[in-house]
């Protein structure tokens, strides 16, 4: 027995969803702002403050809410009557926070956890959906250079403002992207876990 227990993460994905679509379009709204008024308005301007407050906001929640379903959804293959996969429901999520580690490990246990929906039996002989490859690359971009524009801006040099807004393009850009795929990723996992076959083929 896996000791896990199956249950249904369609209002997780739901909520996530949602989350991640706000945040795509607060993303939006900043690249807009940059490219019409350019990158002092979102650091220096009237509604620079609370505009950061709103896309630090929906940042995290888009982030805690597809991490919560990740979560169970990594349960829940588990609980589907997948074995060998690393680690546990908890660790799968922490890799996204581990320095060092979460360049890869969040792409490894994310690419298990699909492979283990599609074939809880046998899902290491799955391939890997290059949809993934896309999704990781683009997380990536966005929060590299998130990172460092937000060290940049530390330095409080206002010579810096014009590679500050650069790094600001690429990171909103990056996370709109990025964001459309994590809710591709998440509704095509989603529809792996609910199918009747696999559910069958545990519960029988």
């Amino acid at each position: 027995m896996s000791g896990f227990v199956y249950r249904d993460a369609g209002g997780l994905a739901q909520a996530a969803r949602w989350a991640l679509y706000a945040d795509s379009l607060v993303c939006a709204a900043a690249v807009a702002i940059a490219l019409v008024q350019g990158p002092w308005a979102l650091l220096y301007g009237e509604f620079a403050g609370p505009f950061a407050a709103v896309q630090l906001l929906t940042t995290l929640a888009g982030l805690i809410l597809f991490l919560i379903w990740f979560y169970r959804a990594n349960a829940n293959v588990r609980a589907m009557g997948a074995d060998g996969l690393m680690g546990s429901p908890g660790l799968s999520v922490a890799w996204f926070f581990i320095p060092i580690l979460w360049f890869f490990m969040p792409f490894v246990v994310m690419r298990d956890t699909w492979k283990a929906s599609a074939s809880p039996r046998d899902w290491q002989g799955q391939s890997t959906d290059p949809l993934l490859g896309f999704w990781w690359a683009f997380m990536l971009m966005a929060g590299i250079a998130g990172s460092i524009s937000f060290r940049l801006w530390l330095m409080d040099d206002f010579d810096l403002i014009e590679a500050i807004g650069i790094f600001d393009l690429i990171a909103n850009g990056g996370a709109i992207v990025a964001n459309l795929l994590s809710v591709a990723v998440l509704k095509r996992i989603q529809r792996l876990q609910v199918s009747p076959a696999h559910l069958s083929e545990h519960f029988r």
